[in-house]
């Protein structure tokens, strides 16, 4: 499983998306013996990547709204957050939907695996092709076929008019405990953490990630320095070797804190448990994480479509691969309630 989403074009001073992909897979050496001039489509195909790929026109807009977090029309599985694609089987699997949407209301989830879509096989179709029969006019239903273990059931999901997320961020006080809850990773978060930060100061932090699909790596790393300031907090695989990935901001108070994690907690989610784990020795609790550890970016086209393409691979300070199981966990626990209690208890002890 594979994505944290860097939202800023790498495509600037006249450089072409094939150059860029030359120069920024984080493959790039697969391309060394490809002629100069090597169509994109060629040099695409020959990374075998199933996350390197060309979002045409008439997709990039809804794609750059799902990942970003803006107002957009679906049913609550947003590309590379939402819904991903399987590094062990090739599936199109759900990481966790989007709260309040059809999605989440048919009750999908993280795991659960598409096997089709209005009647067609969805393991016959690229990704590209999944996602588009995800979207569609409000108002409209997709139905799907579901597996999950042993057993396949059949949804009818509506796509409705889903509004911005926002920060993705609620604080509240639980036994004197700040519980602050972070569902996503966008512009916002860090300055929404850092509010609630100050509101409540010097009392211990349950940071609370569960289904929280992850998003944009930076916010990530700013929302990492307000509890560890400016050190090295993971580290990253690229073209150009391993490159160390620093908390963004200045800490904003010394505390206790704790992490909460399960099934649908990924990426850039996974990287700020890593981060805190491992820098500020919180303790993690809960159940064992989707494992993304596969840093995106994308390239605009002349024809207003995308180059979405892989940069990085993500490690923990120690160097073990996100991708490899994921979070560790140092106290399994499974169901939201016996999650919460155990991680109160865990910055009462």
């Amino acid at each position: 499983m594979a994505t944290i989403v860097v939202l800023a074009s790498r495509a600037a001073g006249g450089i072409t998306p094939a150059e860029t992909l030359r120069r920024d897979h984080v493959d790039a050496e697969r391309l060394a013996k490809l002629p100069a001039d090597a169509s994109l489509a060629e040099l695409v195909k020959a990374l075998g990547d199933p996350w390197t790929r060309v979002i045409g026109a008439a997709d990039a807009k809804a794609f750059l709204a799902e990942v970003s977090g803006a107002a957009h029309v679906g049913v609550g599985l947003p590309e590379l957050l939402s819904i991903d694609i399987d590094a062990r089987s090739g599936s199109t699997v759900v990481v966790t939907p989007l709260p309040g949407s059809s999605a989440a209301r048919a009750g999908l989830l993280p795991g659960d695996r598409l096997t089709s879509i209005d009647g067609g096989a969805a393991e016959a179709l690229p990704f590209t092709e999944v996602v588009r029969k995800l979207r569609g006019p409000a108002g409209t239903e997709v139905r799907l076929s579901v597996q999950r273990a042993a057993t396949v059931r059949e949804v009818t999901l509506r796509r409705t008019e889903l509004p911005a997320e926002g920060s993705g961020v609620a604080a509240d006080l639980i036994e004197r405990v700040l519980h602050l809850r972070v569902r996503r990773f966008g512009e916002t978060t860090p300055d929404a953490v850092a509010a609630a930060l100050a509101r409540f100061p010097r009392i211990p932090v349950l940071v609370d990630l569960r289904q929280n699909p992850g998003g944009d790596l930076d916010g990530a790393l700013q929302v990492a320095g307000l509890f560890v300031g400016r050190v090295d907090v993971a580290a990253m695989q690229t073209s150009q070797g391993v490159r160390k990935l620093s908390g963004a901001r200045a800490v904003l108070g010394k505390r206790r804190v704790a992490v909460v994690v399960d099934e649908g907690t990924a990426s850039a989610a996974e990287l700020l448990a890593t981060a805190l784990s491992s820098v500020s020795r919180a303790k993690v609790i809960g159940a064992p994480t989707v494992g993304k550890c596969l840093v995106h970016t994308v390239a605009q086209l002349e024809d207003g479509g995308l180059l979405l393409f892989t940069i990085g691979r993500l490690r923990s300070f120690d160097g073990r691969s996100i991708c490899d199981g994921g979070v560790h966990i140092d106290v399994p626990v499974r169901g939201e309630k016996a999650q919460l209690q155990a991680s109160l208890r865990a910055l009462s002890g």
